[in-house]
């Protein structure tokens, strides 16, 4: 079952888009107006390394899918074994610094 929620931007700071669910697809984007500001964001591929930037031009939407059939992008702690801290799927942040909702859309399926 899909769970969206929605959380405000810390600003000049990464914040964690953790898992809630078994997650195999998240799509993140701004609320309100899209076009505002570029969203940058780290992926774990790389230990949150290289910084993304996804086009305002197009709607200013983030969207990662598992891998393979079954791949899930996080688990929340609970799935996982005691004690384990739930996964960042992945840390973003407006590229003007402001602080605004985020609108963040976790599927245990491919949509």
């Amino acid at each position: 079952m899909p769970i969206q929620r929605q959380i405000t931007s810390a600003g000049a700071t990464y914040d964690d888009i953790v898992a809630t669910i078994p997650c195999h697809y998240l799509k993140i984007w701004p609320d309100g107006d899209r076009n505002v500001a570029a969203l940058q964001y780290k992926l774990p591929n790389d230990s949150f390394t290289a910084v993304y930037t996804s086009d305002v031009s197009i709607g200013d939407v983030i969207e990662l899918v598992g891998p393979g059939r079954h791949g899930f992008l996080g688990v929340p702690a609970e799935f996982a074994r005691s004690g384990q801290a739930a996964t960042v799927m992945a840390k973003v942040r407006f590229a003007d610094s402001a602080s605004r909702v985020i609108n963040i859309l976790e599927d245990e399926t491919q949509l």
